[in-house]
């Protein structure tokens, strides 16, 4: 493509339709948090710290009760187990696994992305759409900070009242 000289923009010496260095810069950034986040895949910063562990299939239904948690994500041996509905803290990633801490006894390990959910429906006192910011053990229950999608509110609920979003 020709760009005739009346459409150059004199500070820059590129076409003002073309924003040359904008585009380079956005792509350099792109890039370096695909790098930070281990390329491919969900990055660390996709996800929040807290998250509900899920043993259901595609269409909601409960698959698998329980899940292990594996000593890295070459290692298939299981060091612990945790359960569908449980929360976890994710301390770190490698690709799409993640180190996770069970929020109520401490048990750690490895657990595959696909297992993980960042979202849920709060079911009283009206469902609601909530997303996970912090959980912590409490007297025989766990609860869970939430941040409500549709006025981004928040609030301290008991893990019992969420609800995986399509869980049947």
């Amino acid at each position: 493509m020709q760009h005739h000289l009346p459409e150059r923009d004199e500070g820059s010496g590129e076409p003002e339709h073309v924003p040359v260095r904008r585009a380079l810069f956005a792509t350099l950034v792109a890039a370096a948090l695909a790098i930070a986040g281990g390329g491919c895949g969900p990055s660390f910063f996709d996800s929040p710290p807290v998250a509900m562990v899920s043993g259901r299939d595609d269409h909601g239904l409960l698959e698998r009760p329980a899940i292990g948690l594996q000593r890295s994500p070459a290692d298939p041996t299981v060091t612990g187990t945790v359960h569908d509905g449980d929360f976890v803290r994710v301390a770190k990633r490698d690709g799409l696994w993640a180190y996770v801490i069970l929020v109520q006894s401490g048990a750690e390990g490895w657990i595959s992305d696909h297992d993980l959910r960042g979202e849920a429906v709060r079911m009283e006192p009206r469902p609601r759409r909530v997303t996970f910011v912090a959980a912590e053990p409490g007297e025989g229950a766990v609860r869970v900070r939430v941040r409500y999608t549709d006025d981004g509110t928040e609030e301290w609920v008991p893990a019992t009242s969420l609800k995986e979003v399509g869980a049947r």
